[in-house]
Formats: structure tokens, sequence, C-alpha cells
């Protein structure tokens, strides 16, 4: 338990890393508003592709937990 308490949690270390948390958070918001567009556009032609937000949800997961080129593990919180 001791080796534990100095580690930052989980999104500390993302947020660490701003870039590619900023791009994560741009890339999934992009994806969610083009299916909510899609789905309350008032063409009934146009249906939103719910099914692909979990995928994109979890793709942008590893993106925002992932570190910037420029940062090495210890500034990144991963040591």
């Amino acid at each position: 338990m001791a080796e534990n308490e100095n580690k930052p949690s989980a999104i500390a270390a993302g947020l660490k890393s701003p870039k590619t948390t900023a791009g994560a958070i741009l890339a999934f918001l992009s994806f969610a508003l083009l299916q909510a567009q899609a789905q309350w556009d008032g063409d009934p032609e146009t249906v939103a592709q719910w099914a692909l937000l979990i995928p994109a949800a979890l793709a942008v997961g590893a993106f925002f937990f992932a570190r910037d080129a420029n940062k090495t593990s210890a500034e990144s919180g991963a040591e």
C-alpha cells in the first residue's frame, strides 16, 4: 500500500498531458455532436449511429490517458 500513496490518480495523470487530453475531448465532442445533429435534424432519412458511440468513447479514453510526446513517464505520473 505504501508505494501507491504517492502515485497520482489516472485522471490526474491524464491531465498532465494537455495536448492529448484536449485532442481526446475535442474528438469525442465532434463525434457526439455530429451524431446528435443527424438524430435531430428533422430529416427522417438521416439517423444517428449511436452504436458507434461506445467504440468512439473507448478510443477517446485511450487518448485521454496517453502522454504527450514531450513528456517523460515520470513527468506524466506513470512511474
